[in-house]
């Protein structure tokens, strides 16, 4: 089994060189002299694409200058934690991995580069945004409708409004994540917004729910004659609306949109 090869006997037999030449009082050599340098001096360096983004973007890191052929570890936040990702720097010390952002409270978090034979070590900020998820994002007035709420301040009340006007609040955990769910408020055909926006945090997110309109009866069956109530939502405000029976032209009634449809 072979062993890779540190830059650290490189860098000890430099150094032993220049400080034996420079005893005898003779030039340390050029090349010498810049390769000793550059092991020195070269810090190893990172990007992030993207740089910001909510909790579960796909983020790449590239990295170089670290040791050639060792393993580059990515974590988020602290070297303590569990590892993101990791990859095989190349001969040219050179590398690149791609991790998902785990659930982190909004603003700022560090993704740190550590290689685990050199111990080199850099890092890049990446800033985390609000998001809010919606599990439907169509349905008639009364539909029941999962919120999952991510990137917002740790243990702050978060305001779920729709179009403006006020749905409810929730507590969001450490993580600055939260579920919850609301039944779509009576409203005219169409896109509304769902919108949450963090107290604390000033953190805001939205999505779109699109009404569709529904029709109900009471009662359901019954005999011939048999009167039967009909209760229409999710219309264009003010419009007409005509009710039939099998599809037929000739209308059994007729009734107004309220403004809320």
């Amino acid at each position: 089994m072979h062993r890779r090869r540190s830059s650290l006997p490189l860098l000890l037999l430099l150094a032993l060189t220049a400080i034996a030449l420079g005893a005898l009082g003779r030039p340390v050599p050029a090349v010498a002299s810049a390769k000793l340098a550059a092991l020195q001096t070269t810090p190893a360096s990172c990007t992030l694409s993207p740089t910001s983004g909510p909790v579960g973007t796909a983020v790449k890191v590239t990295c170089s200058n670290f040791q050639a052929g060792e393993w580059v570890r990515i974590y988020w936040d602290s070297t303590a934690t569990t590892q993101r990702t990791l990859f095989l720097a190349s001969s040219t010390g050179t590398g690149s991995a791609t991790f998902v952002v785990p659930d982190a409270t909004a603003g700022a978090h560090q993704v740190i580069a550590q290689g685990a034979t050199s111990a080199r070590q850099t890092s890049q900020t990446y800033t985390v945004d609000s998001s809010l998820t919606l599990f439907s994002t169509s349905g008639k007035v009364g539909a029941f409708v999962s919120v999952t709420l991510k990137g917002y301040g740790a243990g702050e009340t978060v305001n779920l409004t729709w179009d403006g006007a006020p749905l409810k609040s929730v507590t969001t955990s450490t993580t600055g994540t939260a579920s919850t769910w609301f039944t779509a408020p009576e409203a005219v055909t169409g896109n509304h917004t769902v919108t949450g926006t963090g107290v604390t945090s000033g953190e805001t997110a939205s999505r779109t729910f699109a009404i569709v309109p529904s029709l109900t009866l009471a009662p359901t069956s019954g005999r011939v004659g048999t009167t039967v109530s009909v209760a229409l939502k999710g219309f264009a405000a003010g419009e007409s609306v005509a009710v039939t029976w099998d599809g037929g032209t000739t209308p059994l009634g007729t009734g107004t949109a309220s403004t809320l449809g």
